[in-house]
């Protein structure tokens, strides 16, 4: 079970799907009288079962309008390992698979960069292989063309926003592979441009060129932060 405390609840319904456990078992609790008729107007506070807990009965996410005096759950300790193949890597191994690298002027592509090409078909976006990207490419210019699949207001400004994005093009019915990126308080207007001279819609399914530097990943909230470069419109 992915750790989906703090998130809206359709972010939260995506993840939960993309980690093989069918979205429409989830029973969401709260919504107010009429119920939850916007699934992005709303955060979810609780969760059950608890992150990384296996799910053996109908998960359950209780919503409100935001939850700010929650804590995101911590995701449980790892099971042990069962074999060679999934044992413990030597601190040596481990240190030479995160250490930096020298970010150059160049953005990395799947095309040029092993690393980036294995994490962008990675099927679980709180996958440790995501933190140990970015660990290792830090301060690194990436670029792919993504579509923003959730904005928000940050905290409450009226002319900056978090923006989460996928790889390719916005679905309301396929998660796209690859880490949750997240443009955390930006400013529409002047840190994303347009592409040529035809206006563009900013919102959920507005397409983008990305190329932006790797900030940090937040592991309890399976977020790549990005810091966006040259990204535009497409």
């Amino acid at each position: 079970m992915p750790n989906v405390v703090g998130k809206k609840l359709d972010v939260a319904l995506s993840d939960v799907d993309r980690a093989g456990v069918n979205k429409d078992d989830v029973e969401v609790v709260g919504g107010g009288v009429f119920g939850v008729v916007d699934k992005s107007n709303w955060v979810v506070c609780e969760q059950l079962p608890a992150a990384g807990s296996a799910v053996t009965d109908k998960p359950r996410f209780t919503v409100d309008r935001s939850c700010a005096d929650v804590t995101p759950a911590p995701p449980s300790s790892p099971a042990e390992p069962t074999s060679a193949a999934s044992a413990t890597p030597s601190d040596d191994a481990t240190t030479a698979a995160t250490a930096p690298v020298t970010a150059t002027d160049q953005p990395l592509t799947v095309e040029t960069n092993t690393d980036f090409a294995a994490v962008m078909k990675q099927q679980d976006y709180c996958s440790p292989d995501i933190a140990s990207f970015a660990a290792k490419y830090a301060g690194t210019k990436l670029a792919f063309d993504g579509a923003i699949v959730a904005m928000a207001p940050h905290d409450g400004a009226k002319t900056r926003y978090d923006i989460l994005v996928n790889q390719g093009d916005f679905s309301e019915t396929v998660a796209q592979p690859g880490p949750q990126f997240q443009f955390r308080d930006v400013n529409t207007t002047y840190d994303l441009h347009y592409s040529g001279d035809v206006p563009v819609s900013i919102g959920v399914g507005a397409k983008l060129h990305v190329v932006a530097t790797v900030d940090q990943y937040i592991a309890n909230q399976c977020l790549l932060l990005l810091k966006p470069v040259e990204t535009s419109f497409r």
